[in-house]
């Protein structure tokens, strides 16, 4: 008689077996770290929203702290600044020595703020600076009238501004103009077609150099027949009884031949509390080097060059206090551009005065304190 077969359960597949226990436990493990992921995710978005908020939190009292200084600027010289320093360093030798400490970076980028001042580079009674707040929903963006952009190119979204800012369709002067990318042909390797890609090429950031007189013969005073070198203190404007020049020599100019020059502008320290009107015309030696002055070789002997400011002003200046004079970017622009120029070369600036007897400034000297002679300020492309 044959046998009858019998099959035996394994109990490894049963519902209770360690086969289902395994997966219930595999599938317990994924939901367990699906929730991990998830809680990860949410704090990681959590984090970043509140890191983007204290950078604009940072931005907006950059930007009020810039605002202080330049009113404070703007009430002891009647005007703002034509630019503001290299951000995150010391202001000492800008014309914002006094004002603050450093001038802000913005958080994220370690670039400087956006400044324009208006309506022009020479005629500055208003500015505005801008920055690119991380939290677009800000209230703040609408509120000032920056929801669809707003200065250079309409690449911001927030800015502070002096109270006698124009509407944001006015455009003023921008010397330290954001970075743009220049597109640039470059062909793909020959074939039967050729397609050009975009490269995006940066345009050079600003740099700013503040050079001083750095000796006795290079700030000097002429007048008629006289020549005066080594005095503690030297003179802008009409001295005696014929205008006076006054020849400022700056060595050491680290700017090579042809280099786009933004802004330029003099400082000068003040020895005495003066309102009294003082004119000059401010030209440059037209030379490839500028030679130390002497009595042999005054500054009145210099080929200037065509371009020219003018500087005029009755505002009082106060004793011990730095000052600005106007924007002269062209004049140096056309010593830069000389064929002949030379990194490192010496740049002398002539100014000679006009008005009446006595219609002068007295700045400091050399001799009288090296540390508060004469500056040039330049901000250029390198």
């Amino acid at each position: 008689m044959a046998k009858s077969l019998k099959f035996k359960r394994n109990p490894a597949s049963g519902p209770y077996g360690p086969m289902a226990r395994r997966g219930v436990f595999m599938l317990e493990l994924l939901i367990v770290m699906a929730i991990i992921v998830i809680v990860a995710v949410s704090f990681f978005f959590i984090y970043r929203n509140n890191l983007e908020k204290s950078y604009d939190s940072k931005r907006k009292s950059d930007l009020y702290s810039l605002s202080q200084a330049l009113e404070e600027y703007e009430k002891d010289n009647e005007n703002y600044p034509q630019s503001l320093p290299q951000c995150n360093t010391s202001t000492s030798g800008s014309p914002l020595e006094g004002y603050i400490g450093r001038v802000p970076c913005d958080p994220k980028t370690d670039q400087n703020y956006i400044y324009e001042v208006g309506p022009t580079q020479t005629n500055r009674v208003w500015y505005r600076i801008y920055s690119q707040l991380s939290v677009l929903g800000d209230p703040d963006i609408e509120q000032i009238g920056c929801g669809t952009g707003c200065g250079p190119g309409d690449a911001f979204n927030y800015y502070v501004s002096s109270p006698n800012s124009p509407g944001l369709a006015t455009i003023g002067y921008i010397p330290n103009p954001p970075p743009t990318s220049t597109p640039t042909n470059t062909p793909t390797p020959s074939g039967p077609t050729s397609t050009p890609t975009s490269t995006p090429t940066p345009t050079p950031t600003p740099a700013m150099v503040t050079l001083q007189i750095a000796a006795g013969p290079d700030d000097v005073n002429e007048e008629g027949t006289n020549f005066f070198e080594g005095p503690a203190q030297v003179w802008i404007g009409y001295g005696g009884a014929s205008p006076s020049i006054l020849g400022l020599r700056f060595t050491n100019v680290p700017i090579a031949q042809g280099k786009t020059i933004l802004s330029a502008h003099l400082e000068f320290y003040s020895t005495s509390t003066t309102s009294i009107s003082t004119s000059a015309a401010v030209k440059a030696d037209d030379i490839n080097s500028s030679a130390a002055f002497s009595s042999g070789n005054r500054p009145s002997a210099r080929t200037l060059t065509s371009a020219g400011v003018n500087f005029s002003t009755s505002a009082t200046w106060n004793i011990n206090t730095w000052y600005s004079l106007p924007e002269m970017n062209t004049v140096l622009q056309e010593v830069i551009s000389r064929p002949g120029w030379v990194s490192g070369n010496a740049m002398s600036v002539i100014l000679t005065g006009s008005g009446a007897t006595g219609q002068r400034r007295v700045i400091r000297s050399y001799n009288g304190a090296p540390a508060n002679s004469a500056r040039l300020v330049i901000t250029y492309l390198p």
